[in-house]
């Protein structure tokens, strides 16, 4: 027995020896030759990266714009962590896959300055409480100028009920006890069909006019069954609809909505309204900043218009007036000027609460309160960002402008944490309320995206994590608005993390952890599963605080709520409150020009 132990004692001991040896050889020899490969196989790899993540990101974004039932945006995504890395050949052995990945994390673009602990972060079941008071799911309903024939109907169809959307309240002017206008914003290519709701000769002035002659005449609006006590983290890949609360009820103003042939499953969740008027268009982000400063870009523009209507000639479209090539190509034609466009829309639903039942207008009293709440709190608090003698309900210079200024200024680049609640669409017309931040936000040892640290650590918002067309010569055309040719897109787009929700909670308002408003959801992961909350996603800023140039081409600094200080935004043109001017000079009908938003009047 003596010597058996003694033969265990040497072997465990020789064992020992030869483990320090492979993990001495592994350390000294192995790892630094194979990192010594991988940075000469991948050095322009990595330098792409390191210059900024948007431009990768880029590649794995789908913008929320596509219409499921024409042309689809073909947009390359970033390899799936499951997937071999194209980018080379060398396949890491597990225990290189246990090594900190320091060369890859970029942990400054993920810390706040010293400066930031003066801001006090709100608790985030205030945010999403407010997020959903002011939230709706929406469809609307458009009258077509020409009908179309629908199976088992006699007579042709002039309804159409556009997909599912996600509307918020942006601001209010209130007649009286009963009665209100109510602004919603959205994303443009939900307000695609919003075109031709205004007076003719306003229209034509503000350039919405649509071709078509199809025209937005009622609206359904919706919110989930039963609001939430609480907003609780989910794992990653939850389905909220397995919760039937989530799901929406809706209100329309139009018998049509309540048909399933006509507006889809929905319709069973639908009760019919006299409470709203007609949807009236404010605002449509195009077009809105001087041409001379879009002139640039135009032969860019151009140029991929014919490229992709080339690229048409060998796909099959529908038989329609308005199919993208026949856009594209009347607008070549013609010439035309093509605006440029930004993913923002705001319009104008009036509500008399006196022919709403009690669950209608408990909505929109408590949206209402939602907002009053959010302008009282951002009134009060001290907040990055901001200057409150140009804007008390939103900030001042975005991430993008503070990311780029040189000016010894206390800007923050970032954001910890961001809040965002939708509907996306489920089931052939449904919509389920969602929100962000899974449980696996927090989680400190998970990684779930490239470059970040673990996601405890990870900000929402990272510094420089943006995406630009106009600098970049890659803008592209988008014919999914009015029946006319865009260019997409101007200004920037900003990343988040921990925010995938899915199509239909396009639209949705963006909060950052201070409670301040930001911009509108606008893009969701290509790639992305339904539930799948840590895929990329990208908002669109309500602002650029200064212009943007590289040396050849300039962006020019835009509000897309407020434009109307012109040494600040002297290139804007339009903008929400510019747009209300020109729509209500006198005011609105009893003379008051005040809103929430512009207590001192528009």
């Amino acid at each position: 027995m003596q010597k058996k132990k003694k033969k265990v004692k040497i072997k465990k001991k020789k064992l020992e020896i030869d483990m320090k040896r492979i993990k001495n050889f592994l350390f000294l020899v192995i790892i630094p030759a194979f990192f010594f490969l991988i940075s000469c196989k991948n050095d322009k790899v990595l330098e792409k990266q390191i210059s900024n993540e948007s431009k990768e990101t880029k590649k794995e974004e789908k913008n929320e714009n596509i219409d499921s039932k024409t042309q689809k945006k073909q947009v390359e995504a970033l390899p799936d962590k499951s997937q071999a890395n194209p980018n080379n050949s060398l396949q890491l052995p597990d225990v290189f896959h246990q090594l900190p990945q320091f060369a890859t994390k970029n942990l400054k673009a993920n810390e706040y300055p010293l400066f930031a602990k003066k801001y006090k972060a709100v608790d985030p079941q205030i945010l999403y409480k407010e997020l959903y008071d002011r939230t709706f799911s929406v469809k609307f309903g458009i009258t077509l100028a020409k009908g179309v024939k629908l199976y088992g109907e006699p007579e042709e169809n002039k309804f159409l009920a556009t997909e599912n959307g996600t509307i918020w309240l942006l601001d209010y002017h209130k007649k009286d006890e009963n009665n209100y206008k109510l602004f919603f914003a959205t994303n443009l290519h939900v307000a695609s069909h919003l075109s031709n709701t205004l007076d003719e000769n306003l229209g034509k002035k503000l350039n919405y006019e649509d071709p078509s002659k199809d025209k937005a005449t009622s609206i359904s609006l919706g919110k989930s069954i039963q609001a939430p006590q609480i907003f609780a983290s989910h794992n990653n890949n939850y389905d909220f609809s397995t919760n039937k609360n989530n799901q929406a009820k809706f209100y329309a103003s139009d018998e049509n909505f309540t048909n399933a042939n006509r507006s889809g499953l929905s319709a069973n969740s639908t009760i019919k309204t006299t409470a709203f008027s007609a949807p009236k268009l404010i605002f449509a982000g195009y077009d809105f900043i001087n041409r001379d400063y879009i002139k640039p870009f135009q032969d860019d523009i151009k140029n991929k218009s014919k490229l992709r209507l080339e690229y048409l000639k060998s796909q099959v479209e529908p038989e329609e007036d308005f199919t993208e090539s026949k856009i594209i190509k009347s607008s070549l034609e013609k010439d035309e000027f093509i605006p440029l466009y930004t993913d923002f829309a705001v319009f104008e639903l009036e509500v008399n609460l006196a022919n709403a039942d009690e669950t209608l207008k408990d909505w929109i009293k408590k949206a209402i309160a939602a907002l009053d709440s959010y302008l009282k709190r951002n009134k009060q608090a001290d907040l990055p960002n901001q200057d409150k003698k140009i804007s008390f309900y939103m900030p001042t210079i975005d991430y993008v402008t503070a990311s780029k200024t040189q000016e010894n200024k206390e800007f923050l680049t970032n954001s910890k944490n961001v809040y965002v609640l939708g509907y996306p669409g489920i089931d052939g017309g449904n919509s389920v309320l969602t929100w962000n931040n899974p449980i696996e936000r927090n989680d400190k040892t998970m990684q779930s995206y490239h470059r970040s640290p673990e996601n405890a650590n990870t900000f929402a918002i990272s510094t420089n994590d943006y995406e630009g067309k106009m600098l970049s010569f890659n803008l592209n055309p988008y014919t999914k608005v009015f029946h006319r040719l865009l260019g997409d897109y101007y200004g920037f787009n900003q990343n988040i993390k921990f925010s995938s929700l899915h199509f239909g909670a396009s639209g949705s308002l963006v909060y950052n952890e201070f409670g301040q408003m930001i911009g509108v959801y606008s893009g969701v992961a290509l790639s992305s599963n339904r539930w799948d909350l840590l895929a990329r996603a990208s908002y669109t800023p309500f602002l650029l605080s200064k212009d943007l140039s590289d040396g050849e081409k300039t962006v020019k600094a835009y509000n897309l709520i407020d434009g109307s200080n012109l040494q600040k935004f002297p290139s804007q043109t339009r903008s929400y409150r510019q747009n209300l001017k020109e729509i209500y000079p006198n005011g609105f009908e009893n003379g008051d020009r005040k809103t929430a938003l512009f207590p001192d009047g528009i």
